[in-house]
């Protein structure tokens, strides 16, 4: 259930502002998730699953990523001073 709450908060966030700062998404699954340009500044991926997940262009200034599997993520251009 936390997945299908996750998911449909994402899909909002698309249309709202691309994404949350500070975000608690640890253990989360995103795993082949379209997330270019978000803005993750501040959040907690601790044990989420990004792998092959497209983050080009996110803002992951300051993010929390311990455990997490970032196999094949593309970071092109995100921002992650300080993460």
């Amino acid at each position: 259930m936390k997945k299908i709450i996750l998911m449909t908060m994402l899909m909002g966030a698309v249309f709202a502002q691309r994404g949350w700062e500070g975000a608690d998404l640890s253990g989360t699954n995103l795993k082949r998730q379209n997330l270019e340009g978000f803005n993750f500044k501040r959040a907690n991926f601790a044990d989420a699953n990004l792998k092959d997940a497209n983050l080009k262009d996110a803002n992951l200034e300051k993010g929390y990523f311990f455990l997490a599997n970032l196999e094949g993520a593309n970071l092109e251009s995100a921002n992650l001073y300080r993460a």
